[in-house]
């Protein structure tokens, strides 16, 4: 019809937290022009698509009888992998380039407890590997063991060391205190 002849359409580029790219106005069954490629930090441009869920690639010669959204498809290239230290002292997060390992970081400290593990889940039921190879970002979770301090009484002797022990573990026998005319 002749009224086709002036509709204009709006042609988006969905970009997420990729840099912008002007909308462009195409008549009626002409085709969007390609746009240089957005840029996005710690990703790289994996092309252009129909559909946010990336499964058709968008072909720049289909002829535009619609408003459309055009989406970039982002492929990771470094990942982030955080640190949940559960109570304990801040972890910085540390980036990896996908494909490559982490090395583990210093660990936490926690009043009444002690570092045991990092783990890929709240609850720490799975440890983490780190020869795991890292793909995406991560987050990983701090298992602790709760400790308490065995206080020795030499009654009269020789001090003894005050123990930091793990609660349900046991004690260390102590070096055995000395006091002047007694035997232990």
């Amino acid at each position: 019809s002749a009224s086709q002849d002036t509709d204009v359409f709006t042609v988006r580029f969905s970009t997420g937290d990729g840099s912008a790219i002007p909308a462009q106005h195409i008549k009626y069954s002409k085709t969007a022009e390609k746009p240089a490629e957005p840029i996005c930090p710690k990703y790289r441009f994996g092309g252009w698509y129909t559909d946010s869920t990336y499964t058709d690639e968008y072909d720049f010669t289909t002829e535009i009888t619609a408003n459309t959204t055009i989406y970039a498809k982002w492929i990771l290239q470094v990942a982030t992998v955080s640190y949940n230290a559960k109570n304990g002292s801040r972890v910085i997060p540390q980036e990896v380039t996908v494909g490559e390992k982490t090395t583990a970081p210093t660990p936490p400290t926690r009043n009444g407890y002690i570092f045991d593990r990092w783990c890929t889940d709240y609850e720490c039921k799975t440890e983490f590997s780190f020869d795991t190879v890292i793909r995406e970002n991560i987050t990983l979770y701090a298992a602790w063991k709760h400790t308490c301090s065995v206080v020795f009484n030499p009654n009269g002797g020789s001090s003894v060391a005050t123990q930091t022990d793990i609660k349900g573990a046991l004690a260390v026998y102590p070096l055995t205190p000395k006091k002047e005319n007694y035997t232990f």
